[in-house]
């Protein structure tokens, strides 16, 4: 019987890369599990927004929303120059959760 990537998934190894690498391995690389991993992106980003919104008010006008969305792309992106993909992924996930912020509270 074939591992299902699921059994990991809901055994708790949530890594986005983690999950990959397996699925790459096992041969299941396909668009039914491409699914699993994209809603953990979205928990990790939920995650993030959460933990964002509870440090920081709300966003006041379109120039500090888009302060915010570059000061994390350009911290992502010296994460990418220095082959640091682990914390390259942690900034993205910053990236996507200031993004959200400036959709929700930029009016």
């Amino acid at each position: 019987m074939k591992t299902k990537i699921s059994d990991w998934y809901w055994a708790g190894l949530y890594d986005i890369v983690e999950l990959k690498e397996r699925l790459i391995k096992l041969g299941q690389d396909n668009g039914e599990n491409y699914e699993m991993l994209k809603s953990r992106a979205f928990e990790l980003v939920e995650d993030e927004l959460v933990r964002a919104l509870s440090e920081h008010g709300p966003m006041k006008s379109s120039h500090e929303g888009w302060a915010l969305i570059r000061e994390e792309v350009d911290e992502m992106w010296e994460e990418v120059k220095a082959n640091r993909k682990v914390e390259a992924r942690e900034e993205c996930k910053q990236v996507a959760a200031m993004a959200l912020r400036y959709l929700m509270e930029v009016h």
